[in-house]
């Protein structure tokens, strides 16, 4: 939630996408009937992001990051060579950066990146796009705990019991509206 606070996604949009985007709050397209308006994006609110960090145990160490136990709040962010991803992992650490997060990138070419890092979930954080098509409402290879395994889609091993239960049921309901 914090780092997600940190990132001034209207800035991305507007300057790296050119203003040809928007802020969703799900995996769904927003013109599908899947998307629900009714969720709030997370606040642009650096303040707020380091405030909930402190809140948990981080404090400042001597050069300015947080830390808690001695252990510097630092990660791994990872993409492939695409110049709009690399922008905006360079916006990301900088965000992070003024909260007091350290955040180490990479960039690898697609194949590599894809071979030795996403499907083996060789990482700590990664920026990578899905294409989602606006007619099918599964999420079954995406989100479902039964395929975190190595070289299957839900590489960020999203695991959730009521997800996974919820995901079945829609897989298994023709009624559109239901």
């Amino acid at each position: 939630r914090a780092l997600g606070m940190a990132i001034d996604v209207g800035e991305i949009i507007q300057y790296l996408l050119y203003g040809e985007g928007e802020q969703v709050t799900g995996p769904y397209a927003t013109e599908s009937d899947w998307y629900d308006p009714a969720v709030s994006p997370l606040p642009y609110d650096p303040v707020g992001a380091r405030r909930l960090l402190e809140e948990v145990g981080f404090r400042p160490n001597a050069e300015g990051w947080l830390e808690k136990d001695g252990k510097v709040f630092e990660f791994n962010l990872i993409t492939n060579t695409n110049p709009q991803r690399k922008n905006i992992i360079t916006v990301a650490q900088n965000a992070w950066k003024k909260i007091g997060v350290k955040c180490n990138t990479q960039y690898f070419e697609w194949a590599v990146f894809l071979k030795d890092f996403v499907n083996k979930g060789e990482f700590d954080a990664l920026v990578l796009g899905w294409s989602m098509t606006p007619l099918d409402p599964d999420l079954y290879q995406l989100f479902h705990s039964s395929q975190t395994g190595p070289e299957q889609l839900n590489f960020v091993a999203y695991k959730s019991p009521e997800a996974d239960d919820l995901i079945v049921e829609i897989r298994q309901e023709y009624d559109r509206k239901r």
